[in-house]
């Protein structure tokens, strides 16, 4: 009779036991994610580690003039431009694509916004892009931009980080954000015959970014008609509206929509704007697929200019058609410091996803650290991720008015590689979901506990 009892009670015991000891293992798996770490920070054998954050490899701007024969007459000639593209985006640093406008020839053809539309997606998550509408777009020729917007509105590049905003939603003036060789850019989308209203737009949106280098694209700026100012009435109020009030900022402007190929130089307080129009619709089968390169080489501080038909598979070699910019790069240049008592190598600094990523190697099993200052001015967030081999690690950031430190430990021998990033929302959403798992199942052990100590 007093056996059972007993024996009832030593098996409560245990599983209070058991589940004590689940409770105590979640509570410890909480901590740990959420509390910071640390780690000796004054080893004697300390080094400080001083990393450019940025690269000077060259990188490349594709121009697009009107395409508009190609969306009515040849669309397998469009189709090779951006092929060539996503062919070559990689082995030329492809970071930014621009259209001129005139992306159609008819600015109500259904069939001619499709075939326009088929090509350009295809640059979709994989360059940066931007287009602005030509007049045979809808912005005169008794037309409007509901086709234009339908394709090619504000809403559908607003996803993406590089889309700056538009002056409308119709994206008729728009801008975008990129960053290479150490500097960051700002591109305008210029529609042909811009209002004031839309040039007053574009000169608030500079003064948002007064670090930023600026190119403008417009569909009409310049014309061998008014030699030898090279610009025709629409780019005089372009250029005295928006270029001249900015020359510490705009350096290239660019047009198409006059078939010709025509350039010029101009300095105001001491800055070079260099403008361009080229254009190549009157040629065989509406342009035969001329494109036009920039290559900046920061290392050089030029930018190389070319211009190439995929569909041709050939260069035009003329002093118009391939020719050198004189042009001063990397003058944001950031530093990125790294106090370790292991050994720091293979930096490098993903521009576009503002991810610092290096190799710490140590031949002692130890416990080693890494305190990583980030310039606020080079990427602001408030919290970071970081990863050490394939897993996710602990960190502590301490931010202040100019830098952010992130402090990290790592027990290891031999060599990792560390990643570090800004972390999204998403990251957010995650260990929100986890730390809410974590407290429902201490609710229910607990109750349970509750329960038996009653019973």
């Amino acid at each position: 009779m007093f056996i059972m009892p007993k024996l009832q009670h030593i098996i409560r015991l245990k599983r209070h036991k058991t589940v004590t000891a689940v409770l105590f293992s979640i509570i410890l798996a909480v901590v740990a994610l959420c509390a910071p770490v640390s780690a000796q920070a004054d080893s004697p054998s300390d080094k400080i580690w001083v990393f450019p954050a940025y690269d000077l490899d060259d990188f490349t701007v594709v121009v697009l003039p009107d395409t508009q024969y190609y969306s009515e007459s040849y669309p397998e000639i469009f189709e090779s431009q951006i092929q060539w593209i996503l062919d070559n985006k990689e082995a030329l640093n492809i970071v930014f694509v621009s259209h001129l406008g005139d992306v159609v020839n008819v600015w109500n053809s259904v069939e001619q916004w499709n075939t326009a539309n088929a090509c350009l997606s295809r640059l979709d998550g994989v360059v940066p892009w931007g287009v602005l509408p030509g007049n045979h777009d809808g912005i005169s020729i008794s037309g409007d931009l509901s086709f234009y917007s339908q394709y090619f509105g504000s809403e559908r590049f607003s996803g993406y980080r590089w889309y700056g905003g538009a002056h409308k939603t119709d994206n008729g003036n728009n801008y975008q954000l990129f960053s290479a060789g150490g500097d960051d850019y700002l591109v305008f989308h210029l529609q042909f015959d811009p209002s004031e209203a839309v040039l007053s737009w574009a000169n608030s949106v500079i003064s948002k970014y007064p670090n930023r280098r600026v190119i403008v694209s417009a569909h009409e700026y310049m014309g061998a008609h008014y030699m030898p100012s090279l610009t025709l009435e629409i780019g005089e109020v372009i250029w005295n509206k928006l270029v001249k009030l900015n020359s510490d900022q705009i350096f290239l402007v660019m047009s198409g929509h006059l078939s010709l190929e025509q350039r010029r130089t101009d300095t105001i307080n001491g800055y070079d704007v260099h403008q361009m129009v080229f254009d190549y619709q009157n040629r065989t089968n509406g342009g035969n697929g001329w494109l036009r390169t920039f290559r900046f080489s920061p290392k050089q501080d030029k930018i190389f200019v070319q211009t190439y038909s995929p569909y041709l598979d050939q260069y035009e070699n003329d002093s118009e058609s391939e020719f050198v910019l004189d042009y001063d790069m990397t003058s944001n240049q950031e530093n990125v410091t790294i106090q370790s008592n292991l050994d720091i190598s293979d930096f490098s600094y993903i521009t576009s996803e503002h991810k610092i990523c290096f190799t710490a190697t140590t031949n002692q099993d130890t416990t080693g650290y890494c305190n990583v200052s980030i310039p606020n001015s080079l990427v602001d967030a408030e919290s970071w991720s970081v990863t050490v081999g394939d897993a996710s690690h602990l960190c502590t950031v301490v931010k202040n008015v100019s830098n952010t430190a992130i402090f990290f430990s790592i027990p290891h021998s031999g060599s990792l590689l560390v990643s570090i990033e800004p972390r999204s929302e998403a990251d957010y959403v995650v260990l929100f979901f986890v730390l809410f798992i974590c407290a429902v199942v201490a609710v229910v052990l607990l109750a349970r506990i509750r329960r038996a100590n009653i019973e």
